[in-house]
């Protein structure tokens, strides 16, 4: 729907399969476009190894990482220490606590940063198929011939309002004419 802002031909005049015959400006289709292209921007750059989001969940599984590693290290010692009778058992036991719980919040932020990740490319997928049917359905904005021939009537005029399915012309093959009343 919208102006006819163009018209490309006259009754009379011979066009060929795939003519731009006129152009309708409808301001829906070119902002949803633009809005589809911003969007998809956005979500490649979502995609990228250095997105904040995923680069937000690396930094905190490196320090996740460095955290698991040195609770690691803590428990084993406190087992030997433990082995020698020179800390409680209790010690011995909160340290390994420490190290699984360690261990469970960098396992945790390995699953939310591939579970990020996952999100992002969807979301990528999702806003390509946008952009791509804005960018068909800113092309019904341009009217052309289906096929060629001779323009026989034109129904429309430069500056009228046009809706989905309205004829603004009638073409037909001059070499087969039936009937001319």
């Amino acid at each position: 729907d919208g102006y006819l802002i163009s018209l490309n031909f006259e009754e009379g005049d011979i066009v060929k399969t795939n003519d731009l015959l006129a152009v309708i400006d409808n301001k829906t289709y070119d902002i949803n476009s633009q809005s589809a292209n911003m969007l998809l921007n956005i979500a490649k750059a979502n995609t990228l190894p250095d997105a904040p989001a995923l680069k937000q969940i690396e930094t905190n599984l490196q320090a996740a990482t460095l955290k698991m590693e040195q609770d690691k290290q803590q428990a084993e010692r406190y087992k030997k220490l433990y082995k020698s009778n020179s800390v409680a058992k209790l010690e011995y036991e909160n340290m390994l606590v420490a190290f699984e719980n360690s261990k469970a919040n960098y396992l945790s932020l390995k699953e939310n940063y591939n579970y990020q990740k996952q999100l992002a490319e969807q979301q990528l997928i999702a806003q390509q198929s946008q952009s791509d049917v804005n960018k068909v359905l800113q092309n019904n904005n341009e009217l052309r011939a289906v096929v060629g021939g001779k323009v026989y009537t034109r129904n429309k005029e430069l500056g009228d309002y046009v809706r989905r399915g309205e004829i603004i012309a009638t073409i037909g093959n001059p070499k087969n004419i039936y009937a001319k009343l």
